[in-house]
């Protein structure tokens, strides 16, 4: 949407982007039963498998140009972009997979620790948003197929 264009390019937020890997690589450590970590593989497994064939069917590309950018940021910037590969936009595996990862991850902790975990879901999100890797409505179908899968595997 022609509003978007308008969304400040923040080049720092590509490390939160990247940020998901350790999210997810938590995951042994916290969901230790063998069920509820094969709960977490298989939604994920899910979720690739419908986002991958939305990126077969509906091969997207940004309409941002890639951003130039130097200093200290630069080679964060470049792996979360070379991470993000050029057509997988439609829905966002980046935020399917942290709305399960907060879910899932969270469910494990107190109140304080699922509220951590959902912020750092929402930053996970907000972040594919302000490094141009995805358009606000990727992130809203991310989000949905994660609820989804979620909802059906109960």
């Amino acid at each position: 949407m022609d509003w978007e264009l308008g969304i400040p390019f923040v080049a720092p937020m590509a490390a939160v982007y990247l940020s998901l890997n350790i999210m997810l690589g938590l995951a042994p450590w916290i969901l230790r039963e063998r069920e509820s970590f094969m709960r977490l593989v298989r939604a994920l497994t899910a979720e690739l498998l419908v986002a991958g064939a939305c990126f077969i069917l509906l091969p997207a590309e940004l309409a941002f140009e890639t951003p130039q950018v130097e200093g200290v940021w630069k080679p964060v910037f470049l792996l979360a972009d070379t991470v993000n590969l050029t057509h997988n936009m439609f829905p966002s595996l980046h935020v399917a997979f942290a709305v399960t990862g907060a879910a899932l991850l969270g469910e494990r902790r107190g109140p304080l620790g699922r509220f951590l975990y959902w912020l750092w879901a929402a930053g996970i999100a907000l972040s594919t948003v302000l490094t141009r890797q995805h358009y606000v409505l990727d992130g809203v179908a991310g989000a949905a197929l994660a609820g989804w899968i979620l909802w059906k595997k109960k």
